[in-house]
């Protein structure tokens, strides 16, 4: 099972950030742009994790979170850069999730 930690690791390693930074207050577009993806990707991936476990993961507001997800859908639809990002991510959080399950007794 995936758990929100997974998913910032994943976004923080394809965009080369740190995980700090993933949740830091720091709002340069280097550091927005993945964190926001990384909240769409929370937000629409982790069906079972609240908006209000999703905001204080990264340590912020549910209204927050909200836009945050609403943004990295935008973002997600119109740069090509970032869909395929976005698909790296969500298949290294596909061989994670498989590798998650084999582990289990």
């Amino acid at each position: 099972m995936l758990t929100i930690r997974d998913v910032q690791r994943v976004v923080a390693n394809i965009y080369s950030v740190s995980l700090h930074q993933i949740v830091c207050e720091r709002r340069c577009r280097d550091v927005t742009e993945p964190r926001l993806i990384a909240m769409w990707i929370c937000g629409t991936i982790l069906v079972d994790k609240s908006i209000s476990q999703i905001a204080r993961a990264f340590k912020r507001d549910r209204t927050t979170i909200t836009h945050g997800i609403r943004r990295g859908r935008e973002i997600t639809a119109y740069s090509l850069e970032h869909i395929e990002k976005v698909n790296q991510i969500i298949e290294t959080l596909r061989d994670r999730a498989k590798n998650n399950e084999a582990n289990l007794p």
